[in-house]
């Protein structure tokens, strides 16, 4: 009585298996340095601080390694020389003097050679030059100010 087809109920557990999946773990979340150096303090063993706060035991040994949280982010992009660096003091300098287009920024680097493209212009304005106090001036005059 073989018609080639399986039976429904195996159908059905094979249905049920690729729905079932592995459980993940959270992300570690930002202060949690400090939670895990304060539970090692506290007598803790680091298998259990990885059970109680449901973070995998290589972050935890990773987190009680690290005596500053700084000391977490050393990655293979950071500190590295980029093409603007040869860019940056001019790019500072006609910020102080009141040039905020990064668009205005970018020409007058790329008349000067500067072989990149405005988003790292753009990028790099909005990281690390706005914010910064600009020089104040004299106001420009009001038109209320002009007097007939």
């Amino acid at each position: 009585m073989s018609t080639g087809t399986a039976p429904a109920c195996v159908l059905r557990l094979s249905h049920q298996r690729s729905r079932i999946r592995r459980r993940s773990r959270p992300r570690p979340r930002r202060g949690q340095q400090a939670t895990v150096h304060a539970l090692l303090a506290a007598g803790h063993s680091k298998r259990s601080i990885a059970r109680q706060l449901g973070m995998g035991l290589n972050t935890v040994l990773r987190f009680s390694r690290a005596t500053e949280p700084e000391r977490l982010f050393t990655g293979q992009w950071q500190c590295r020389p980029t093409k603007l660096d040869a860019y940056k003091p001019y790019l500072d300098q006609r910020w102080q003097e009141g040039c905020t287009n990064d668009w205005k920024l970018w020409e007058e680097i790329k008349a000067q050679g500067y072989p990149d493209g405005y988003g790292n212009v753009r990028a790099y304005v909005s990281r690390n030059l706005r914010g910064k106090p600009q020089p104040v001036g004299p106001r420009p005059p009001s038109t209320r100010a002009v007097s007939r």
